[in-house]
């Protein structure tokens, strides 16, 4: 209790590295050893040196304080409801003809005991105590934009190809879906300071490998003549080239630059802040020019168109710019000042989407689908307009929450209705109706039932 009552009073927290305080603080203390004075002194001396360390600990230790409110809520809530369920027992089996019982109880047909919708009333809701935990230690606008940007993954698969000039226009304003994964991986990572490399590695990885073998199955269902060659097998996993899997080789492969570079900037250490800030706009700066000349060189050198469209969506330097610019808007703390700029956010974004669409119509320059510098500048724009506004539906963030699964397994859907409903015989704009609405649904709503 003494460490949340000062974290209540805005205070900064230094404390043991042991089981019991990281259990107290989660990632919202300074945990050094108390047994090495001088590399703790090192450690706080290094905190002090960040221009934000102040209001970066602040924000940590009231999330801390959020975490743990809705846990003593939901402790609270959990013990009325119980003492309810009991009361309701009694005078049920007291006046059991009585209209006037203050709790009526009754069995569901399972054998369940449950209440009536006038005991509820007085003793409000019970709510899941790991549901509401997990909850309250989730940022809420974070996983509603996740969940628009699953919604524009599906978009643009329930899109025939090829485009004509009207579904480019449509289909342009949904192509920074996967810019908003990962620039929400890379804010995310500088609030917390960290990046949990093997554990975000196991996340990303063990789904992909399930989700890996169902599509290679389907593949060769619908393909007799596929190469079975266990070097071809191994070569389509490791390349993510099944369906549309290539974010997963671009998020391992991102996610592992980001942990190179904090650990290059010598996190911990004086002035680290400022390294690992000129690390990220190098990171930019190189990948924006990556994904400006690598696909002309390659087409130069004479491979394949194909080809050149499989390295395009797979060039991690490009995507990794994304993850860069949040991890920036991160250490920078100014969430809350981008509110105030939301006027002219909605106004440049809007601007650098027609200067994007404008550029894949007429094939001005670099009018590639994605690794242009007009693709960057809208993408990025909408990335933080999204932060700004700050918006929180739940639905969203329900779907957010569930977005990688849904990424690897909505594309099945998209498959069966492409090859088995013939729905080439409707118009473009009927077809996407009906892709979307039943890859939607039949995504979404496995993730919303489990949830």
């Amino acid at each position: 209790m003494p460490l949340l009552e000062a974290q209540y009073g805005g205070l900064p927290i230094v404390a043991p590295d042991a089981a019991i305080f990281h259990e107290v603080l989660d990632t919202s203390g300074i945990f050094v050893d108390p047994a090495d004075p001088a590399a703790a002194a090192a450690k706080i001396a290094a905190m002090l040196s960040h221009r934000q360390w102040r209001s970066r600990y602040v924000a940590l230790a009231a999330q801390n304080l959020k975490r743990w409110n809705a846990l003593a809520t939901s402790d609270r809530d959990t013990v009325i409801g119980l003492i309810a369920e009991l009361a309701g027992r009694q005078l049920s089996a007291r006046s059991a003809n009585r209209n006037d019982s203050i709790v009526e109880h009754y069995k569901a047909p399972g054998g369940q005991h449950q209440m009536t919708s006038a005991a509820r009333d007085s003793v409000w809701s019970i709510p899941d105590l790991d549901s509401r935990a997990i909850a309250s230690s989730r940022d809420a606008g974070i996983d509603t934009m996740r969940g628009i940007a699953i919604l524009m993954v599906i978009g643009i698969h329930s899109l025939q190809q090829p485009l004509n000039s009207w579904e480019t226009l449509a289909d342009a304003p949904l192509r920074p879906c996967v810019p908003i994964f990962l620039f929400a991986s890379g804010y995310l990572t500088a609030l917390s300071g960290r990046v949990p490399l093997g554990k975000r590695l196991k996340a990303a990885l063990i789904p992909y490998a399930i989700a890996f073998v169902a599509a290679y199955i389907y593949m060769a269902w619908h393909n007799p003549a596929m190469d079975h060659r266990i070097a071809t097998a191994l070569a389509r996993f490791a390349l993510a080239y099944a369906f549309v899997y290539y974010y997963v080789f671009v998020y391992v492969g991102c996610t592992v630059g980001l942990w190179l570079v904090f650990s290059a900037s010598g996190m911990g250490t004086p002035q680290s802040e400022r390294r690992l800030v000129v690390l990220l706009l190098l990171s930019i700066a190189f990948g924006l020019i990556a994904g400006s000349y690598i696909d002309p060189l390659l087409s130069r050198l004479g491979f394949s168109d194909s080809l050149v469209e499989e390295v395009r969506m797979r060039d991690t330097p490009f995507w990794f710019s994304f993850m860069a610019l949040g991890a920036l808007v991160g250490i920078s703390g100014s969430r809350s000042s981008l509110r105030d700029m939301r006027a002219l956010l909605i106004s440049a974004t809007v601007f650098a989407y027609i200067i994007y669409a404008a550029v894949r119509l007429f094939s001005v320059g670099d009018a590639a689908d994605y690794d242009s510098v007009a693709f960057f500048g809208y993408a990025a724009l909408l990335c933080v307009l999204l932060l700004a506004l700050d918006v929180q539906l739940p639905l969203f963030a329900a779907l957010g929450s569930g977005s990688y699964f849904i990424y690897l397994w909505h594309i099945f859907i998209v498959m069966i209705l492409r090859d088995h409903a013939d729905l080439r015989q409707f118009v473009s704009a009927a077809n996407f109706a009906i892709t979307f609405t039943v890859t939607a649904f039949g995504s979404i709503l496995p993730c919303w039932l489990s949830g």
